[in-house]
């Protein structure tokens, strides 16, 4: 079997994927400019050899892709959290937390969504509460995470520093 690269030249290893039974013709050292076998997918021809084109993908893009799989991946976790809810519960999620930040003010404001849950579920305002604080705490410490993740790769100038933000 003989290999061959991205761009059809002739491979000096072998490629997983990028091989063909068809045998390349004689050929001299890969040189440019000097005909070298390339690979069109059915034959093999030979052409003056030229080195592959270096594509440099600017850095506000590289961020914008890096941002996209930050939130694809944060965005993942947020909805492994509502698979385990029924639809018409994660909409109430606004307003237990609007109760439950304002009983954790204050315990004596009245909550009437979350005590009439309480009382149906057959538990006390203060274990609902604290069941709804954990929920919000860990909504609120995932896109921490991902803000955070978000600013490193705004602030990275160089490559390396992007690739020093994963997650």
């Amino acid at each position: 079997m003989h290999s061959f690269d991205t761009y059809g030249w002739l491979a000096d290893v072998q490629l997983s994927g990028r091989t063909t039974g068809v045998a390349p013709p004689a050929h001299g050292t890969k040189t440019v400019g000097l005909p070298y076998p390339n690979f069109t997918g059915v034959d093999w021809v030979m052409v003056p050899y030229s080195e592959p084109v270096q594509t440099t993908i600017p850095m506000d893009q590289l961020k914008t892709q890096k941002i996209t799989s930050i939130r694809t991946h944060f965005g993942g976790l947020v909805a492994g959290l509502k698979a385990d809810a029924a639809p018409y519960e994660v909409e109430t999620w606004a307003v237990q937390t609007a109760e439950y930040s304002a009983w954790a003010a204050n315990n004596t404001v009245p909550t009437p969504y979350v005590s009439a849950l309480a009382a149906a579920r057959g538990m006390t305002l203060a274990d609902l509460m604290a069941k709804i604080g954990a929920k919000v705490a860990g909504l609120a410490s995932i896109q921490g995470m991902q803000h955070a993740l978000e600013a490193a790769v705004n602030a990275a100038t160089t490559q390396a520093e992007l690739d020093a933000v994963v997650f």
